[in-house]
């Protein structure tokens, strides 16, 4: 740099004494030709040599127009390599920038090279959290998945046992209806037997004081000829019903288990258990709606989620085999109260055969 203003320093002060020599070539020009011209117009001496010199003064005008020539080619050169060393300057100063950027990133680059290992290492370490983060990601999806299946299973668990206590109740309404209906039958043919019994009574009444009438008047009693009407007729009039209805009791017992006086007590213990089985059938279904309420609440995440979903299965699955027993006890109780019932009726068709042949 300094050299270059070296350059430019001489080259300045060149120009400036060729146009300072120029400069006094010029006025010492005009001063001879001020010079020539008094001397001219004053009165000429005999003894002055207007000639002597001539020659030697147009070789010195000679040398001095070649010398301007060359100052101006001179200067014209200078003005070139002044313009030459400003843009030889321009780019070095601009390669000076670019060097003196290019030395403070290479005094930089140990530090660029340790941010960018450091760099690395984050990449690969959010890498690592990355492939956790997936796993975790998965196992996620697998425990809402499993939490779905589990709601999905509890919910068709829930409709299965609405469903099996609908049943249930539908049941027990028939048994119920049954029962009631089987009551019924029994009070209207309890009825119909009283009434005949009374008929009976009634008739042997009559007879029976007939009988004495005839005896206080006649001192015996008259019989009517033997016809087969007659012998019919007296056939069932002089039948007399057992009142011990033990041995008939015994065989029923015997065949079917149960007494035909244990019918209406069977029907009220019918009712009195319905009661209690559908009472018991509604708190299951409100605790079993306050466990499914509390897990909805909880929101606790998918291991303990789990847990307690398979502890509430676990807690589950007893209730449910206990009205799966309680159903085939019922069932059971169901079939014995029909035979029951097919008991009941059979004897009820005999009682009929025997008073038709008694009537």
């Amino acid at each position: 740099m300094s050299i270059f203003k070296n350059i430019k320093g001489t080259l300045q002060s060149v120009q400036q004494d060729l146009s300072a020599g120029l400069g006094l070539f010029s006025s010492s020009k005009d001063k001879s030709a001020v010079r020539s011209s008094s001397h001219y117009l004053s009165a000429p001496s005999p003894r002055v040599n207007f000639e002597a010199g001539a020659d030697l003064l147009n070789k010195y005008q000679n040398v001095w127009k070649e010398l301007h020539k060359y100052c101006e080619e001179n200067g014209k050169k200078a003005e070139d390599v002044d313009i030459q060393i400003g843009s030889l300057y321009i780019q070095y100063d601009r390669s000076l920038e670019v060097f003196s950027k290019l030395h403070e990133e290479l005094a930089n680059l140990p530090v660029m090279l340790q941010k960018l290992q450091e760099v690395t290492d984050t990449l690969a370490q959010v890498e690592e959290e990355y492939d956790k983060v997936e796993v975790a990601l998965i196992r996620l999806q697998n425990v809402c998945e499993e939490e779905e299946l589990q709601k999905a299973k509890i919910s068709h668990d829930l409709q299965l046992k609405a469903y099996r206590e609908k049943r249930f109740k539908e049941l027990n309404k028939v048994k119920v209806q049954i029962a009631k209906e089987h009551v019924q039958k029994v009070q209207a043919f309890e009825k119909k037997h009283q009434t005949q019994l009374k008929e009976r009574q009634v008739v042997f009444q009559e007879v029976f004081e007939h009988d004495i009438e005839q005896y206080k008047k006649h001192g015996k009693i008259e019989r009517l000829p033997s016809t087969p009407e007659s012998e019919k007729k007296l056939d069932l009039e002089d039948f007399v019903p057992d009142d011990n209805d033990g041995a008939l009791e015994e065989f029923f017992e015997d065949d079917v288990g149960i007494a035909p006086e244990s019918v209406g007590l069977g029907t009220t213990d019918l009712l009195k258990n319905q009661e209690k089985e559908d009472k018991r059938e509604e708190d299951e279904i409100d605790e079993e709606e306050e466990k499914q309420k509390g897990l909805k609440q909880e929101g606790v995440d998918g291991a303990e989620e789990q847990k307690d979903l398979k502890n509430y299965k676990n807690e589950e699955n007893t209730p449910v085999s206990s009205g799966d027993d309680q159903f085939k006890d019922s069932e059971d109780s169901n079939t014995n109260h029909i035979e029951t019932e097919s008991s009941q009726e059979t004897m009820q068709t005999t009682d009929v055969k025997t008073e038709t042949k008694m009537q």
